[in-house]
């Protein structure tokens, strides 16, 4: 799991559900204000695949599949991305593809030599 307590928001009763804020670990997010209202459950779309592109895709040559979703969630448009649910399915769906035999190896990082990449 991947939570701030220190930031949270704690929400009652049926939406919509807004907060303000510029205070994070990620402060790329493109909503962040201290003056206009922005969903957070979008914000943590963002966030986590914010952290999978930069933590595992910049380090990791097969996890390229992820790339798409990973893009999708990172959208600038906060109306634009995937909801948690959404991401979910899709992530579900693509982790059933077949990619063949590669797709089950370990993680391969990308300054690893061909050599390596073997072994």
């Amino acid at each position: 799991f991947f939570i701030d307590f220190g930031i949270s928001t704690r929400f009652t009763g049926p939406g919509p559900h807004l907060v303000t804020g510029e205070i994070g670990r990620d402060p790329s997010a493109p909503e962040l204000s201290d003056e206009i209202p922005y969903d957070p459950f979008k914000l943590d779309v963002y966030l986590l695949a914010n952290y999978f592109l930069n933590s595992f895709l910049g380090k990791y040559t097969n996890l390229e599949f992820l790339r798409p979703l990973l893009l999708d969630m990172t959208h600038p448009n906060p109306l634009a991305r995937p909801t948690a649910a959404e991401a979910l399915q899709r992530l579900q769906a693509v982790a059933r593809e077949p990619y063949g035999i590669s797709f089950r190896w370990c993680l391969i990082k990308r300054n690893y030599t061909y050599p390596e990449r073997v072994v």
